[in-house]
């Protein structure tokens, strides 16, 4: 293997692209019942009171919270997955204005085939919106990388001089 760090790390990007369709290929039911437990986990957590509505009320504020938490779901995810093909990429020879543009180019268009993926799957649909939501993720992933990647670049050169 000539370069084990590169095919580590595009392995890492393989890997997250199967979680993001593992979760896609659930039924509207099932991913729906996660989130909601996801929820109820962390308002029982954070919400002293939430244990002390009834299970109607619960399930209310679950409701209430479902669309974001599904919303910053996808951004996560996709910012994730960006800075992931960021670091897949920083073991090419690439121009540094490159690695970005790339990393964001391959989070659209996974996300385009995850939305056209999910029109398949029961109860779901494919969302413009969501690739935009997953789009900004990638971005936002991978601006913190460069901005990462920016300061240590500096920082290096400072020490050199």
């Amino acid at each position: 293997m000539q370069n084990p760090k590169r095919f580590l790390r595009w392995s890492a990007v393989l890997v997250w692209m199967g979680i993001i369709f593992f979760f896609s290929s659930q039924t509207a039911p099932e991913s729906s019942g996660q989130s909601g437990t996801f929820i109820r986990a962390i308002l029982s957590w954070f919400d002293t009171s939430f244990e002390t509505l009834t299970t109607a009320q619960q399930e209310l504020r679950i409701e209430e919270l479902q669309h974001v938490v599904r919303k910053l779901a996808h951004m996560s995810i996709y910012a994730v997955l960006g800075m992931l093909c960021m670091g897949a990429l920083y073991t090419h020879r690439l121009k540094t204005r490159h690695r970005p543009c790339l990393s964001v180019a391959i989070s659209v268009v996974y996300a385009i085939s995850d939305e056209w993926h999910q029109t398949m799957v029961f109860g779901r649909s494919g969302e413009l919106r969501d690739v935009c939501i997953d789009s900004l993720g990638a971005l936002l992933g991978v601006l913190f990388i460069f901005a990462i990647y920016t300061l240590i670049h500096h920082e290096k050169q400072k020490s050199g001089d």
